[in-house]
């Protein structure tokens, strides 16, 4: 699981200041365009991982959420 959330990292911080989509990480994992919405329930959590440890912040048009 570190492999998602140093994605999730590496994709927030070359796209700074603008946000990350989840599904665009999970699109990023599958590879093959089919499987991604299979990995969402994985990224999510692992974004959630990352916002309890203060690395994330996750929100949605202007809310913040966690």
């Amino acid at each position: 699981m570190k492999d998602i959330k140093k994605l999730v990292l590496d994709m927030c911080a070359a796209r700074e200041p603008k946000s990350v989509c989840p599904s665009e990480v999970a699109r990023v994992l599958a590879q093959d365009g089919q499987s991604w919405r299979a990995l969402m329930p994985m990224v999510r959590e692992q974004a959630r991982s990352l916002v309890r440890d203060g690395l994330l912040v996750v929100t949605q048009k202007d809310y913040v959420f966690g």
